[in-house]
C-alpha cells in the first residue's frame, strides 16, 4: 500500500505494509495435531496399564481391609468371625466376599470386580477365632490378585501370618 505522508516535505511516497493478522497457519495446526497424535499413541497403552494396576491395588486393599475387619470383630466380640466368598467355586474369589458371624450376621459385603482375578483358599472361608488367630483350616492362607487381560501388571498377594495378621506382598507367600 502506498501512502502519502503529510509530514514528509519532500513529497516522497512511503510504502507501508498492512499488519499481519495474529493466529495460526494451517501448516502450524497440522504439525501440532501430528505431534499430539504421536504423544497420544504413546500414552494410551501406558494409561490403560496404569488403570489395571490401580484396580489390582484397590482390590488388594479391599481384601486386606476385609481380613482386618474379620480379625478385629472376632477379638472385639469374642466369637468366631468368617470372611467368606459370596459366590463361585473352587479358589475363585473374584465375585466378592462378606464378613459375618457364624450365626449369619453380616458386617461387610464387598462386591468383586470382573476385571480383577482373585484366587484364594478353596474352602471358600477364612475364619478367625476369638483370639484373632486364624482357625486351623485358615492357617497359611494366601490370596493372589491379578488383572485379567494384562500380563504386564504385577500380581499382588495377601498372606495370613500365624498370628492372623494379613500382609500384602509382591511375591508369593
Amino acid at each position: 500500500m502506498i501512502v502519502a505522508d503529510a509530514n514528509n516535505m519532500c513529497g516522497e511516497l512511503t510504502v507501508t505494509h498492512p499488519r499481519r493478522s495474529d493466529g495460526f497457519t494451517l501448516v502450524e495446526m497440522m504439525i501440532v495435531t501430528a505431534v499430539f497424535g504421536i504423544l497420544l499413541a504413546i500414552a494410551v497403552p501406558n494409561f490403560t496399564e496404569w488403570i489395571a494396576n490401580e484396580r489390582v491395588r484397590s482390590s488388594t486393599n479391599d481384601l486386606y481391609a476385609g481380613l482386618m475387619m474379620a480379625r478385629s470383630e472376632a477379638m472385639k466380640r469374642n466369637v468366631r468371625v468368617d470372611l467368606s466368598r459370596t459366590s463361585g467355586s473352587s479358589t475363585d474369589w473374584s465375585a466378592g466376599w462378606s464378613v459375618k458371624l457364624t450365626d449369619g450376621t453380616t458386617f461387610q459385603t464387598q462386591d468383586g470386580d470382573s476385571r480383577v482375578a482373585i484366587t484364594g483358599p478353596n474352602t471358600g472361608t477364612v475364619s478367625y477365632s476369638p483370639t484373632g488367630r486364624p482357625v486351623t483350616g485358615s492357617v497359611d492362607t494366601q490370596f493372589s490378585i491379578s488383572a485379567t487381560g494384562y500380563t504386564s501388571v504385577a500380581t499382588r498377594y495377601v498372606c495370613l501370618t500365624l498370628s492372623g495378621m494379613p500382609v500384602v506382598k509382591r511375591t508369593a507367600c
